[in-house]
């Protein structure tokens, strides 16, 4: 899935990026703030690469490859003790996850997209967990300008 998003556009803002991952990727999403309330009740899978993941990531997440089936990560999660949770999965801003999200949901799998991913969640003040968990690794410096622009 193509995705067509100006970074280097003086209003290249999070925000921005999340409205523009919605209308053009399309997955069932959700927000930080639910995910927050649910938390616990749903199973979170971190998309994001090893490097990523090895600065913060959201307690309780597990760590899959993006090429992750949804048997392969169900049985992952039972062995979590998650279950039949919903799955919610999360990268850096969202269109990763959104991507897996939409090609899952084509095969009926119910799974959300964190919308504005770890950023947003850091971003908003939310905890990490890891080596550094008042920080998230930027993924490179282009988007990295998304974390530095805020939300």
């Amino acid at each position: 899935m193509r995705f067509d998003f100006d970074l280097s556009a003086p209003d290249a803002t999070l925000a921005a990026c999340e409205a523009a991952i919605s209308a053009q990727i399309g997955a069932a999403e959700i927000t930080t703030a639910e995910l927050a309330r649910r938390h616990g009740e749903v199973a979170l899978v971190d998309l994001r690469t090893n490097a990523e993941q090895v600065v913060s990531m959201i307690p309780g997440a597990v760590a899959v490859a993006d090429d992750a089936t949804p048997d392969r990560v169900r049985r992952l999660l039972a062995g979590q003790g998650h279950g039949q949770s919903d799955i919610v999965i999360y990268c850096a801003v969202g269109l990763r996850s959104a991507r897996l999200v939409a090609r899952w949901r084509a095969g009926d799998v119910a799974a959300y997209s964190l919308r504005g991913g770890i950023f947003r969640w850091r971003l908003e003040g939310r905890p990490l967990d890891g080596p550094t968990p008042h920080a998230v690794h930027p993924f490179d410096a282009r988007w990295g300008r998304l974390l530095a622009a805020g939300c």
